[in-house]
């Protein structure tokens, strides 16, 4: 995902996410209600993507460990 998609994204989730919940008052509970698998899957970045942005050195890659798991996050400057 290259930053451009990452800042329509955001820019998207801050102005039009309201407009779902025009005829109430906008709670962190009413969003997340809203949040579906659409939304969550276009904020991920594939690995093809988030290997070039590494090699053009604008993104770092953060692995977690916690007990048993291991997650991978990648951090997109």
């Amino acid at each position: 995902m290259t930053l451009k998609k990452i800042i329509l994204l955001l820019g998207f989730l801050f102005f039009m996410t309201p407009a779902a919940f025009a005829g109430e008052s906008v709670s962190f509970d009413n969003y997340l209600k809203a949040f579906d698998y659409q939304e969550r899957s276009n904020m991920k970045i594939g690995i093809p993507e988030m290997l070039q942005l590494y090699k053009q050195d604008r993104s770092r890659l953060l692995i977690f460990v916690s007990g048993k798991s291991i997650r991978p996050i990648v951090s997109v400057s």
